[in-house]
């Protein structure tokens, strides 16, 4: 875990913590209807978000949907950076290489979907040194980086993504996804 991640993490604890002890004082109703509004917010803020990207794309296309599933499972307090970019893999060139740059003080997943056809995706991170930084264990046509601890870089930079069809062939989706400021 990076120093960062911990602590953030550290930080939401303490202000749990503060939080908590403060709504003791006051009256149950009150804290819950808080806490309904401050739930409800952050839902909204985030539906919007994958609401408009909904939008964006076809209805028909069932990558964009199912990057959004995938972005509720694993990263749902997470919004969408930039659009979804989209390759084609296939048995003469079955990889790609995607450029994605990260903010210090923000942490970010890459999620990637493939068509069916695709049996076996893997995803690489590795830094502008060119060592590898995380690789997606996850088996079949999609993948996830960022998945234990999200990527919280300790400054900007630019990182290369790097994109594998290693069973089949076909289009595949993929999205950066971030933290909230």
């Amino acid at each position: 875990m990076s120093r960062y991640a911990y602590w953030i993490r550290v930080g939401s604890f303490i202000g749990i913590c503060v939080g908590v002890a403060a709504c003791q004082s006051c009256g149950s109703s009150q804290s819950d209807s808080s806490q309904k509004t401050s739930t409800q917010q952050s839902k909204t803020k985030q539906g919007s978000d994958w609401a408009r990207m909904r939008e964006r794309y076809p209805a028909q296309d069932r990558l964009v949907h199912h990057l959004i599933r995938l972005a509720d499972q694993h990263a749902g307090w997470m919004v969408p950076d930039g659009d979804i970019t989209y390759f084609s893999l296939n048995q003469k060139l079955p990889y790609a290489d995607y450029r994605i740059v990260v903010t210090k003080r923000l942490c970010y997943k890459v999620l990637a979907v493939g068509e069916d056809s695709i049996h076996e995706l893997d995803l690489e991170v590795y830094n502008t040194e060119g060592f590898l930084i995380e690789k997606d264990n996850h088996q079949g046509r999609v993948g996830w980086l960022g998945k234990e601890d999200s990527l919280c870089p300790g400054k900007s930079q630019a990182l290369r993504v790097h994109l594998k069809a290693s069973r089949g062939h076909g289009r595949v989706a993929v999205q950066l996804i971030r933290s909230v400021l």
